[in-house]
């Protein structure tokens, strides 16, 4: 457990990591909700690491398809090819 200035300076990292956007984001579950917060913390600049059970949607999003109609797959092929998501 951390504790003290310990908490102190990991809530100063973290504050770091989130203005000068590297630190890295986990979405557990890439269906609507998911797949549409992981697009919007991409454009933000984060790099961000998506989970999901579906290998179909793992993949599809590997080749810069999206399966929301509310992602467009204009919006996700770039983040794809900059490593971003």
């Amino acid at each position: 457990m951390v504790e003290g200035e310990d908490v102190s300076r990991h809530r100063e990292v973290l504050q770091e990591k989130i203005v000068s956007r590297t630190a890295e984001v986990a979405v557990i579950g890439l269906g609507y909700v998911g797949l549409a917060l992981a697009v919007e913390l991409g454009d933000a600049g984060y790099r961000v690491t998506g989970f999901d059970l579906s290998p179909e949607r793992v993949d599809a999003i590997r080749r810069g398809e999206s399966y929301v109609p509310d992602v467009k797959a204009s919006d996700l092929v770039p983040l794809v090819e900059a490593g971003l998501l």
